[in-house]
């Protein structure tokens, strides 16, 4: 049995900003708790609410690509699983 490295540049990412990234996410949360909410000004001079989720402001911030992250977590688990068959085998 090997045992292979995956390569997971994203969610390396997410661990260093891990920190950082709970402060915001609480301090975005306790907002929306007391009625504050984020906007967006467009060309006619107008605010609207826009619906992006905390987590998707999150990864937008810190650059993260969620399809990449997704990605990598996938092949983590297909790496264990495959792991696994080889030592029952």
């Amino acid at each position: 049995m090997t045992t292979q490295h995956t390569p997971t540049p994203t969610l390396d990412k997410i661990k260093e900003v891990h920190e950082e990234s709970e402060a915001i996410g609480a301090f975005l949360d306790w907002g929306q708790e007391h009625g504050l909410f984020m906007c967006r000004y467009n060309h006619d001079r107008e605010y609207y609410y826009f619906a992006e989720s905390i987590d998707d402001l999150l990864h937008l911030y810190f650059g993260i690509d969620a399809k990449e992250e997704e990605r990598e977590r996938r092949a983590i688990l297909a790496a264990v699983n495959k792991l696994a068959k080889e030592g029952a085998a």
